[in-house]
């Protein structure tokens, strides 16, 4: 934000509280009383926005290790082609599809958190598949609870993982989450079932960009291979050429 950004918030923020200290409500009528309502519910959502864009400012300073282990976990996942903790990416994909367990006999405050446990889940469902791969292989179940992890870096976290372009993951990540059908709960789960055909869609178009690429490349090569022949034969050509004149008596 340039500060003549903020200058005009500030200006126009005083400007504002002024206007309402020597407002007297006792002379609006009725209709203009439910307008003042409105435009009060409509002032403090620009509150809660402005203070939600600077907490978000200082949520992606403080993120940047959890960015970092993000972007570290998925380059070694893919680069030595297996899962570093295949029992933990099982158990954060079943949390992510199943929600926490809660039964009537928890404790009331684990109750509330697992309220907004279930919430942020949800939020993870709705991501794209490889950001679901991604957040599960990086984050333990409990690593992103509220008490472990606050809002403001939750949401940061989740919109970095949805903003990384798609990976080729290994074949032991597909096995795992094959494994993973024979829960009771996630065979039964429509949002999973969505989840594994989306992933495998994917996974055949990365391939099949994969091998094009990969043809185009072998196609340049033998190309540049034929033209270099080309030019290296020309070369010779015209050496024999020369030859023959300077041997060609006068």
């Amino acid at each position: 934000m340039t500060a003549s950004t903020l200058n005009q918030i500030a200006t126009s923020a005083q400007a504002l509280a002024d206007l309402v200290v020597d407002f007297d409500p006792l002379r609006c009528t009725e209709n203009e009383l439910g307008e003042l309502i409105r435009l009060g519910e409509k002032l403090e959502e620009v509150g809660v926005t402005l203070h939600s864009k600077a907490a978000s400012k200082y949520a992606w300073e403080a993120s940047s290790g959890l960015r970092f282990k993000i972007s570290a976990v998925t380059s070694k996942v893919i680069s030595r082609e297996e899962v570093l903790s295949p029992v933990r990416f099982q158990r954060s994909i079943k949390v992510i599809f199943e929600g926490p367990e809660v039964s009537p006999e928890s404790r009331a405050s684990w109750q509330r958190r697992a309220k907004n446990y279930e919430a942020r889940c949800q939020r993870i469902r709705k991501s794209s598949p490889d950001a679901i791969v991604t957040w599960a292989l990086t984050f333990a179940p409990n690593s992103w609870i509220a008490n472990n992890m606050n809002n403001q870096t939750f949401s940061c976290l989740l919109t970095f993982v949805e903003s990384r372009p798609s990976k080729m993951w290994p074949p032991q990540v597909y096995e795992l989450l094959e494994t993973l059908k024979q829960d009771e709960t996630l065979h039964q789960s429509s949002e999973y079932s969505h989840f594994m055909h989306s992933l495998k869609t994917n996974r055949l178009s990365t391939t099949g960009a994969d091998q094009t690429c990969l043809l185009q490349q072998t196609s340049r090569k033998r190309a540049r291979v034929l033209e270099d022949e080309g030019e290296q034969a020309n070369g010779l050509h015209l050496g024999d050429s020369s030859a023959m004149q300077v041997s060609t008596p006068s």
